[in-house]
């Protein structure tokens, strides 16, 4: 299915391993957002995404899901509900303080599962 995805996957309409890109330099895949036909999908339930895209990826070691930020997508909630950790990202400059606290509590009961903190676009040397 052309330009098939994430949203393909959680409507139905794909598995996992036909929707996966596969780049051959590095061996890793990936799955790109693909075709959202339905308003539901944009808020998934947490049931569906464990059925059609937690259950099925379990056969890979590392499972990484940019998810997009919480403040801006509620769809994050849903896959912070069924992930087994969360890695927060926030960018040097950019990403103000009451922002990861307003996170922090968006993600709820969720919060307890993140792991660590990557900061992004830092410049000069923090030793």
């Amino acid at each position: 299915m052309a330009g098939a995805g994430l949203f393909d996957l959680l409507e139905g309409r794909a598995k996992l391993g036909s929707v996966l890109l596969h780049h051959s330099d590095t061996g890793l895949q990936f799955l790109s957002c693909g075709n959202a036909t339905r308003v539901e999908s944009q808020q998934p339930m947490p049931e569906i995404i464990v059925q059609r895209l937690v259950e099925p990826a379990r056969s890979f070691g590392l499972v990484v899901i940019d998810s997009g930020a919480v403040l801006v997508d509620s769809c994050v909630r849903s896959f912070a509900d069924v992930v087994d950790d969360i890695l927060f990202v926030v960018r040097a400059g950019v990403t103000k303080k009451e922002d990861i606290l307003s996170a922090f509590a968006a993600l709820r009961l969720s919060s307890r599962k993140v792991r660590g903190t990557v900061l992004t676009s830092v410049e000069g040397n923090l030793g």
